[in-house]
């Protein structure tokens, strides 16, 4: 079996001859493109089955309580946070050792890409000096509505805590894998994005859209949250795995 990242180093590593690191930008940044791109498979089969297994039952590592995103840089340690709604988050940095090898694989791959689509180093977000720092987090929500409130990150607006404050940056993109799918692991909006110049929110997390496998790459700047998710008897609920770009305050 090929790495776990390697579809995913593969892309990032295309020519710009190619063009489709190009039309990805367009998609991204252009001022008539929808401003979110889903890269489709951006996991084997094998490898998503895998994930799947792992963080439906996390391994017992030390993590340590909640850690808000001012003090989330270099050398805060591994934490946990179970939020209202039966909904669980398991949090890192490229700093922490990897309790999961096949996740790390995947998330140096997901933002080596988004630096090349970002137009910045390939080593931003992962070691100094990095402004922004790549923040994992594995996140199954199983039952409930509003999990996240709308709001925007690196917006002119700065949003109010507690989700932390963020400098303007329109540069900035988010990424989000998808480990489960809707209709079978969980119903409801779940994740969506507000489309620009309109109050629709886009289910963007659920077919025809994306689905499990697939890699969303966003803008940060756009309005987006989770709304509604029931879980079945035999689902996973809602899980996936967001990768922000959090500036720590100093340390």
């Amino acid at each position: 079996m090929d790495p776990p990242g390697s579809r995913l180093l593969a892309l990032a590593s295309l020519p710009e001859s190619d063009g489709t690191i190009a039309e990805h930008r367009r998609t991204l940044y252009s001022s008539d493109g929808p401003g979110w791109l889903v890269v489709r498979a951006a996991l084997a089969p094998a490898v998503l089955a895998q994930l799947q297994r792992t963080w439906t039952a996390p391994p017992s590592a030390p993590f340590a309580p909640p850690v808000s995103n001012a003090d989330a840089g270099p050398g805060a340690p591994m934490f946990r946070s179970d939020g209202p709604f039966h909904q669980t988050s398991h949090v890192w940095g490229p700093w922490n050792p990897p309790i999961d090898p096949v996740l790390r694989s995947i998330e140096w791959g997901i933002q080596l890409l988004r630096n090349r689509l970002q137009g910045r180093p390939p080593w931003f977000g992962l070691s100094h000096p990095s402004q922004a720092w790549m923040q994992t987090r594995v996140v199954r929500t199983v039952d409930g509505e509003g999990f996240v409130r709308d709001h925007a990150d690196y917006a002119e607006a700065p949003p109010a805590e507690p989700l932390g404050q963020h400098r303007a940056d329109p540069t900035m993109l988010q990424a989000t894998l998808l480990l489960s799918t809707h209709g079978h692991d969980w119903t409801g909006e779940g994740f969506w994005l507000r489309l620009s110049g309109t109050d629709q929110r886009l289910p963007i997390a659920a077919p025809p859209h994306a689905e499990a496998g697939d890699l969303l790459l966003w803008r940060h700047a756009m309005t987006h949250g989770v709304g509604e998710v029931r879980t079945p008897a035999h689902g996973l609920g809602f899980l996936r795995v967001i990768l922000p770009q959090v500036i720590p305050g100093p340390r």
